[in-house]
């Protein structure tokens, strides 16, 4: 009896370690890291390895790679992750911060004041760029978590940020005040802002419909100042202003600067103008306006404009059927801002290419027997009002 019930046990042992050891990759740690990955899934990571890390290839859709079994978006910059998002409620960083997360709540659990908050409709994207680190939140939760490269305070080249914010290197003491006139008139102030706004960039991420500005905010004065608030109003096509704040609590040295990232959603309607305006207390405010020329947007255009082609009626000109290829939605570029599409239209046995505008779709011809494959924009005129 006792031998039997040890081979059951044994029996039961084997089945155990058998199952385990037929468990899917997706027992991997479920690890949010900052500024590093999601799981088994790393910034800097090749499609291939994206594929041998996660057990098979992803759903390609434009410059990013969906996994559904894990519930990850890699999004692509030069063929390697450089934005790695899930909205699984699996994964959680090491303080339990996810998907789920209450927006009262995000930024005691990450632990970094340091912030840019974004809003646009019914969602408020908060991002800490110094760890690497993003939230998409609806109804005051958050539905989405993304990692990308963190970016350093310290303005020494080559300082990287992996963790905490690093500290700007300390400056000379500070500069007695200024001392009252004889008379006792109030000392004027030294002409010329202690704040300035320099090395001002705007990328577009085609993919996620996201509009990064990069700077720095520049202690010109001879105080440390903070905190550092960097604030960015942009105006979109249709005249509506979406305020991005970020605040840098690190004391900025004298002569340092503090690098800031601001981004707005493009989902709706492209930026035409934004200003952005350095404040801290103590300190004159700088003010930067600039604008973003239509062009800038053709890769987003390419990326979101999508087009039709339908069967017509059959040519008079031998064994031919029309098509007719025409812009179904134009996503959030202004469709007065489209000039032209360039549409190739493939089907069996070779290929049509169509100039079609939001007025007026064009018609190709192609063989009666053939079969129509899907449209590819293969290129997009932008010509701003």
């Amino acid at each position: 009896m006792g031998n039997l019930a040890a081979r059951r046990l044994r029996i039961a042992m084997l089945i155990g370690l058998a199952a385990l050891a037929a468990l899917p990759a997706r027992a991997a740690p479920a690890v949010i890291a900052p500024g590093e990955g999601i799981g088994p899934a790393r910034l800097g990571m090749s499609p291939a390895q994206l594929a041998q890390a996660l057990g098979g290839a992803g759903v390609a859709r434009g410059a990013r790679l969906a996994f559904p079994r894990w519930g990850l978006t890699v999004t692509l910059d030069a063929g390697a992750a450089s934005v790695i998002s899930t909205t699984s409620t699996r994964f959680r960083t090491s303080h339990g911060a996810g998907v789920g997360t209450p927006l009262a709540e995000v930024t005691r659990l990450v632990g970094d004041p340091n912030s840019s908050w974004t809003e646009a409709g019914n969602e408020v994207r908060v991002v800490f760029p110094f760890q690497g680190l993003g939230f998409v939140f609806r109804a005051g939760t958050a539905v989405e978590v993304f990692v990308e490269r963190p970016i350093a305070l310290s303005p020494q080249p080559g300082r990287e940020a992996p963790g905490a914010p690093a500290l700007p290197p300390p400056g000379p003491p500070p500069a007695p005040g200024p001392q009252a006139p004889p008379g006792g008139g109030a000392a004027k102030p030294a002409a010329g802002p202690l704040l300035r706004v320099e090395g001002v960039q705007e990328v577009i991420d085609p993919g996620p419909a996201v509009l990064r500005v990069t700077g720095r905010a520049v202690n010109g004065g001879a105080s440390p100042l903070a905190p550092v608030t960097v604030t960015a109003r942009f105006r979109d096509a249709g005249g509506l202003e979406t305020v991005s704040e970020i605040a840098i609590r690190q004391p900025v040295a004298p002569g340092a600067a503090a690098p800031f990232t601001l981004q707005m959603t493009l989902a709706r309607s492209v930026v035409v103008r934004y200003t952005l305006a350095a404040a801290a207390p103590g300190a004159r405010a700088a003010e930067v306006t600039r604008t973003i020329a239509a062009d800038a947007y053709a890769a987003l255009a390419r990326a979101h404009i999508r087009v039709t082609a339908a069967l017509g009626g059959p040519s008079n000109t031998g064994p031919m059927v029309q098509v007719l290829v025409s812009i179904a939605d134009a996503g959030p570029i202004p469709r007065a801002w489209i000039r032209d599409v360039s549409v190739e239209v493939p089907y069996t046995g070779g290929q049509q290419v169509a100039q079609v505008t939001p007025e007026r779709p064009s018609t190709v011809l192609v063989p009666a027997t053939a079969q129509l494959g899907t449209p590819q924009i293969r290129a997009v005129t932008l010509q701003g009002p």
